[in-house]
Order: C-alpha cells, then structure tokens, then sequence
C-alpha cells in the first residue's frame, strides 16, 4: 500500500511539474487584428523611411525637409521596437515597402516641385489620420496585451506627426 501512495505521490509531482513548465511558458498568440497591425505599421513606418529620400530631392522649403528628417528619425526609431517586439511574438514583418506605399512616392516623385508642398502634406496628413484609426482599433479590439501596449505607446506619437503634417507648407 505504501509503494502505490509512494508512486501516487511521485505521479502527482511530476504532473504538476510537467503543468508548472507549461504554464511557465509564454502564450504568443496573435489575432488576425495583431498580425495586420504588426504588418500595416510595419508597412507605414519603411514608407516614412523611403520618403525622405524623395523629399531630400523634391522639397524646396526647408520645413517639408526637416518633417520628413524628424519622421524618418521617429519612425527609425518606431521601426527597431516593432522589430523587437515582433520577434517576441514571432511574427515576421515585411522586409520592404508594398505597392501601396510605392505608389504614393512614385506620384510624389512626378510632381512638380511648385505643387509638392502640398502634395507632400496631403499624403502625410491622410498616412497618419490612417495610421491612428488602425492604431485605435488595435488598442480597443486587438488580443495580444504586448502589441495592444505598443499601439498604446504610439498612438500620441502619431497623433503629434498628424498634428506637425497639418502645420506643414501647402493648401
């Protein structure tokens, strides 16, 4: 009787050791909601860093130039710890800008330097009046706490670029 108490015990120590390590164990799941965030602010800050290389060959006022050189500074920054936290929950983000974000340099990039300013301007102002609507929507409905803190984390900062692009040059 005491061998099968003995081994009872030892059984019910193992489980719940075997328990305890998975618990231990970090769940990283993520929603479709958290992955499309991850992947479409992925997608905005890369398009901020490839803009200022238009802007550097476009801009005539030194005010769309110095935005642009705070953005690309910004969303350097915005980049590196969406990295960091992407390998945390082991999702792999984009490598480089979609066609989307290709498509509004390329129309930036034909436009004449008189209407830039305030081509540039637009584009920012509807970039970061989106970025902050899906930024939103990932703090009220995304599932992962982590991406939900970073969403956090960023929403005043998108809201203070939505504020600099208004104050931009142009109509």
């Amino acid at each position: 009787m005491k061998r099968y108490v003995t081994a009872a015990i030892v059984g019910a120590c193992l489980f719940s050791a075997g328990l305890q390590g998975h618990a231990a164990k970090p769940q990283i799941s993520l929603s479709s909601l958290d992955k499309t965030f991850l992947h479409d602010t992925s997608q905005s800050n890369l398009g901020e860093l490839a803009m200022k290389h238009v802007v550097d060959h476009k801009a005539t006022d030194p005010r769309d130039k110095q935005f642009a050189q705070e953005m690309d500074r910004e969303h350097r920054q915005a980049q590196t710890e969406l990295r960091r936290l992407a390998s945390r929950v082991r999702y792999k983000l984009p490598d480089d800008v979609d066609e989307t974000e290709k498509q509004v340099m390329a129309r930036l990039q034909r436009e004449r330097k008189a209407r830039f300013a305030e081509s540039y301007k637009s584009a920012m102002v509807e970039d970061h009046a989106k970025d902050i609507a899906k930024t939103r929507t990932e703090i009220k409905r995304g599932r992962n706490p982590q991406v939900k803190a970073f969403a956090r984390e960023m929403l005043a900062v998108l809201q203070n670029h939505l504020r600099m692009a208004r104050e931009l040059p142009g109509s």
